[in-house]
């Protein structure tokens, strides 16, 4: 308690602002966090409580709490599509890349190409 608090006896409009309306995302996994549990086991009770809380967190976290919600939808609609092109983007041409810096390579610490063996053999 701050001094005003000890005196008076009654918390003040701030420390209730503090309290009840300013987030803390500094928050750690065993204050406050809606995964902490003091009965072990996660009910679906926890369960939305903790999305409730990831999505608040997410909104925070980007900003996008000031925005109205028709333009929350299209700065969803905008960042998700560019998540899903780059993961599909990664899924597909990754493994090619990869494929092609092995061989290059083993091509240059003396490694031969599959091509050189067959026409060899």
């Amino acid at each position: 308690l701050n001094a005003t608090e000890q005196y008076s006896g009654s918390p003040t409009i701030a420390s209730r602002v503090r309290q009840y309306i300013i987030p803390d995302i500094t928050v750690g996994l065993y204050s406050g966090h809606p995964l902490h549990f003091k009965h072990g086991g996660m009910d679906v009770k926890n369960l939305k409580e903790y999305l409730c809380w990831a999505y608040y967190q997410y909104l925070l976290i980007t900003g996008i709490y000031v925005l109205e919600p028709w333009e929350q939808s299209i700065f969803n609609t905008v960042l998700f599509t560019m998540i899903a092109m780059v993961v599909y983007t990664s899924y597909v041409f990754i493994p090619i890349h990869v494929r092609l810096a092995l061989e290059f390579f083993s091509g240059l610490f003396g490694g031969q190409h599959e091509s050189t063996v067959q026409i060899l053999v």
